[in-house]
């Protein structure tokens, strides 16, 4: 960041909501503006991206063996909302005071404003009148059913991997439950005060240990049980579990009523559990090819038997009318789901045909609430069948989506959730990768919620032109490369300019053009201020990163630096050249792999001396090179840590010292965040005030007084 520009601290948030930008913006500039275009539709939605994203997510958290850092996460989540609780909701237009006021500013969120991401599932309060959603985010947010004004009730407590959201009443008490299925934390959590405080049940400690919640059951007994459907750990057969647990005192406790060992029964994915939430006097709990029930004293009966022609993982799911209670089963393998049918509460069954793929998750297939022969099934695409599952139409297909947002549905489909509004009308709400949409007539048609105000999107990376701040870049999770021109306004609209999945934003340039990477390919935007002409460069490699990091060449405008992958084996870096035409692609001849697999993770090089580059490994391996990359050094082991343990997830070299460069990553087993003065030779730990969590990104003012942190 030269002197004389614009002071513009950026921290970049990977996988929460928004943009949120601290200090002041001064532009006297003139900015060329162009016509919106059509988005431009790139790549293949499979489910395939969707494991794969999951895995570099997890890799990113590495720990020591033994170290669960999702319930680390989950306890700095609880001691930070109990510090600010009170701070936020007094003082939420006052939030200046940053380090014990050593330094002011204002964080304004600023978008995106009319994009999207991806929500899980959704609920209506039918009394307040109230939409709910759960987003990836781990975010519930909230709004007036027909309006646009949504808003989030849990700001300042995060609960991962939402599976359940339900709004229930018990006499005078009003009580919003959340279920995670998050591996091996406290998953079922409840507020009494529409999320400004919230409560973990007690009950669950086994889960928590070594488990996960699969379903959550509410229902609408004398009691109002609740039920959930778990995996968690036998210490006396030591091996996996399937446990159903019930809590009758409104979610407050939970009890173990039933446990079935994996070498019997087999995995969790072999069971499910349901009861109609409108009339809930059965609850019905699907053991592979067998349909018990449980009555009111936690007995379970067993119904029936039935044949099953695959062993994929099962959803059971139903319909209970006035006259008779309709039961399905999916079982799902192999990118197809085939469905079974039980017309008379679960003694007979009967296959009923076949759609043509897997649920995205198990919230993924619902059965009408007034019409048992109406089923929505969403995969990647959404399916609907009218004649009990015998037929299935696709609604449309994901790429219809871009050139008509208001009423197609986006790619991904996490949830679908069904709402009565009368004995024969409900209102059906299909969860999506971009977010909310509604159909009121049985899904002939769907009706985009979340056009306006519901800034739920994910970035991975945003990065804002040097010369014009107003000119905003943001790389989303499954909503594109978005791109902002707006200088007033409260919060942003950004256009999607390209489909997909996009992070490490750079620019050699100061941002008159742009690079950046999607899981398959590197692109580049050499005049992304006048036009979206681009070029890009399909991964010539294996072994890299999902979304490998980019490094901007110092020498050259038109190159970049990807972190590899190889062409042959290893860990190689790529230097890729715009040509016009094409973009040519060297692969260099070190091999950052060190004979233990390490990857490439991070890299830098010093804003004083353009010739010292740096190199960071998921392995905690840092490498030194003095000759502009020409030849590597190993540097000596990072005090403090295993090198095992670590994930570096970003460099910064000093802009006043040549020798001084700072790191950052895990810390779940080890610091976070370290510095060397002396480039690599030896670091040390840079304090120890920051948490026990992971940095995604480290930047620092240009005095370096101060250092800031993103983190988990």
């Amino acid at each position: 960041m030269k002197k004389n520009k614009t002071l513009f601290l950026s921290l970049i948030f990977s996988f929460i909501i928004g943009i949120i930008f601290w200090g002041f913006i001064k532009n006297n500039n003139k900015t060329t503006f162009y016509k919106a275009t059509e988005t431009d539709v790139i790549g293949n939605e499979d489910e395939s991206n969707h494991i794969k994203r999951q895995k570099w997510i997890d890799e990113m958290h590495k720990s020591a063996k033994g170290t669960n850092w999702k319930k680390i996460e989950l306890s700095n989540r609880i001691k930070r909302a109990n510090k600010y609780r009170n701070y936020y909701r007094n003082n939420f237009s006052e939030r200046t005071n940053i380090a014990t006021g050593k330094l002011i500013g204002h964080w304004k969120e600023t978008g995106s404003n009319n994009q999207a991401g991806r929500i899980h599932l959704s609920e209506i309060d039918t009394l307040s009148k109230k939409l709910y959603c759960a987003s990836a985010g781990g975010n519930i947010w909230k709004t007036k059913k027909g309006e646009d004004n949504w808003s989030v009730i849990n700001d300042q407590f995060k609960i991962p991997k939402i599976i359940a959201l339900k709004v229930s009443y018990s006499q005078s008490l009003r009580r919003i439950f959340v279920v995670s299925g998050s591996f091996s934390i406290e998953g079922f959590f409840y507020t009494d005060n529409e999320g400004q405080s919230w409560n973990i049940a007690s009950g669950l400690e086994n889960i928590a240990k070594w488990g996960v919640i699969k379903r959550a059951i509410f229902t609408t007994d004398s009691t109002n049980s609740i039920y959930l459907l778990a995996k968690e750990w036998d210490y006396t057969n030591w091996d996996p579990m399937t446990s159903v647990y019930r809590s009758t005192d409104f979610g407050i406790s939970f009890t173990q009523i039933a446990s079935f060992d994996k070498a019997t029964y087999g995995d969790v994915n072999k069971f499910d559990i349901w009861a109609d939430k409108y009339n809930s006097d059965k609850v019905y709990l699907l053991e592979n090819n067998n349909i018990h029930s449980f009555d009111k004293s936690n007995n379970l009966n067993f119904i029936s038997s039935f044949t099953i022609n695959n062993s994929g993982s099962k959803i059971l799911k139903g319909c209970k009318t006035k006259n008779s209670t309709t039961l399905y089963v999916s079982v799902s393998a192999n990118n197809e789901s085939k469905i079974y049918r039980s017309m008379d509460e679960g003694n007979n069954w009967a296959f009923q045909g076949t759609v043509n793929t897997d649920p995205f998750t198990s919230n993924s297939f619902c059965v009408s609430s007034t019409n048992p022969d109406n089923l929505y099934f969403g995969g990647v695409n959404c399916f609907k069948s009218y004649d009990g599952g015998a037929s299935w139409t696709l609604i449309n297909e994901w790429y219809k989506y871009y050139n008509s947002v208001e009423n197609k549905l986006h790619a991904d489909i996490p949830g679908i959730n069904i709402f009565k509004t009368s004995a024969t009308q409900e209102k059906v709400y299909i969860s999506t990768d971009g977010g909310l949409f509604l159909s009121q007539d049985s899904m002939q048609t769907v009706e985009n919620v979340s056009l306006k105000n519901h800034r739920v999107s994910q970035y991975y990376s945003t990065y804002t032109c040097r010369f014009s701040p107003e000119i905003v870049h943001a790389g989303s999770q499954d909503q594109g490369y978005q791109l902002s021109k707006e200088i007033d306004g409260k919060f942003r609209d950004f256009e999607q300019v390209v489909s997909g999945d996009y992070g490490h934003i750079v620019s050699g340039d100061e941002g008159a053009s742009v690079w950046m990477v999607y899981p398959g390919f590197a692109i580049y935007y050499p005049n992304i201020n006048d036009n979206t002409s681009r070029k890009k460069w399909d991964f010539n490699m294996t072994g890299q990163y999902w979304m490998p990091p980019l490094m901007e060449d110092p020498e050259d405008n038109e190159s970049v630096y990807l972190a590899g992958g190889s062409t042959t084996g290893g860990a190689h870096i790529f230097h890729l050249t715009y040509q016009i035409s094409h973009i040519n692609f060297n692969e260099l001849s070190f091999d950052f792999s060190n004979a233990n697999n390490s990857k490439i993770s991070a890299m830098a090089y010093s804003p004083l001396d353009k010739n010292t580059r740096y190199v960071l490994t998921n392995n905690g391996e840092f490498f030194v090179s003095q000759n502009g990359g020409a030849n590597w050094t190993l540097s000596s082991a990072i005090k403090d840590f295993g090198a095992h343990y670590f994930y570096g997830a970003d460099i910064i070299a000093s802009q006043k010292d040549s020798s001084t460069v700072y790191i950052a990553g895990s810390g779940y087993s080890n610091y976070a965040a370290f510095v060397s003065y002396d480039k690599g030779k030896t670091f040390d730990s840079l304090g120890t005030a920051l948490p026990s969590t992971l940095v995604y990104a480290i930047t620092a003012t240009e005095d370096e007084k101060y250092i800031f942190a993103a983190t988990e």
